[in-house]
């Protein structure tokens, strides 16, 4: 009986030492965070390479004149990085490839440094978003209903 008692001692207080030290080393999933009403901590998302970015020049430049080697080279120099135009964009802007993928940190760094520069509207990462959320609206289905494929079609005359 004694032994009995010894085993589930030893037992519990190695489950305690265990959690102890699973909770100790950070390893806290975002729900027990919330319930224990501790910010949960992020985890170290790997960032995507960008491999191009987004440029508009000012006074309705063309992205053609992007293209040009002298703006190019311009360019270049400003960012200390090798460009390539690629091809004009919807709204006069033009996409511009990177010689390498870069981190987007860097390619935010790069996008900076092209729009300091006096011809340049805007520069930006070529980046593709994702989506954060569902929509949970509840008059979605019966109030949205253009959003979705029809289910009948009309067959009769007008």
């Amino acid at each position: 009986m004694a032994m009995r008692h010894f085993t589930v001692a030893v037992i519990a207080a190695a489950s305690i030492v265990a959690s102890t030290i699973a909770s100790s080393a950070g390893t806290v999933t975002p729900k027990q965070a919330l319930a224990k009403g501790i910010p949960a901590t992020d985890r170290a998302k790997t960032a995507q390479p960008v491999r191009q970015l987004i440029v508009k020049l000012r006074d309705g430049s063309t992205g053609a004149a992007v293209g040009g080697r002298a703006s190019l080279r311009e360019f270049e120099l400003a960012t200390g990085t090798e460009l390539t135009h690629v091809r004009e964009l919807a709204g006069g802007s033009s996409l511009v490839a990177l010689r390498a993928p870069v981190p987007l940190a860097e390619a935010r760094n790069i996008a900076a440094a092209l729009a300091r520069h006096g011809g340049v509207e805007y520069a930006e990462p070529d980046v593709m978003f994702k989506r954060l959320a569902v929509p949970n609206d509840p008059r979605y289905a019966g109030w949205q209903w253009n959003l979705f494929e029809p289910t009948t079609t009309f067959t009769g005359t007008l």
